[in-house]
């Protein structure tokens, strides 16, 4: 028997920094399939994300969908692997915790290390029984929640004196 997770399974690896968060709202797609490994047995499984990711304005700056991935609008993306998750409480998703995998155009994602869902909500998969007769229909719920995605820290370099401290060790020459 395993213990029960914590808040730690979801915890962002130290030298990390929240750069930005979006939320999403759309659905999560259910489908029936069949379980593997076990003869005419079926279940409903996540398939796919279908939100719109969403500045704290509403303003529309990307997509989630089936991988999952998050996409910007200005080209870049990112695909996760799930790497931890813990039950968030009653009538919530659980928070989740994905390394991501950058991909896509040079953009406000690229440099993103880590991703973690929170105040997740959203229908569960269906109540329904899932069965042959089911198999392969599609049931879409709907889902909302707020992605915080982490990037390696920047340090703050001196330029050498006479004057200012730039991120990323780029030094600029000042003049007067």
């Amino acid at each position: 028997m395993r213990p029960p997770a914590s808040a730690t399974a979801v915890a962002v690896p130290p030298g990390h920094e929240r750069v930005v968060t979006l939320r999403a709202v759309g659905h999560l797609n259910y489908e029936c399939r069949p379980l593997t490994g076990m003869a005419g047995a079926y279940a409903w499984t996540l398939a796919a994300y279908d939100a719109s990711l969403q500045h704290w304005t509403g303003f529309p700056v990307g997509r989630l969908y089936q991988g999952p991935t998050w996409a910007h609008r200005d080209g870049s993306k990112l695909t996760g692997e799930l790497i931890g998750s813990v039950a968030a409480g009653p009538d919530r998703l659980p928070l989740q915790l994905w390394r991501a995998r950058p991909g896509g155009r040079k953009g406000e994602l690229s440099d993103v290390a880590f991703i973690r869902r929170i105040n997740a909500v959203g229908d569960r998969a269906p109540a329904k029984r899932c069965t042959a007769l089911l198999a392969g229909v599609l049931d879409k719920r709907g889902f909302q929640a707020e992605y915080e995605f982490f990037a390696r820290k920047t340090t703050p370099v001196s330029d050498g004196g006479g004057g200012r401290d730039f991120l990323l060790g780029v030094r600029v020459a000042l003049r007067d």
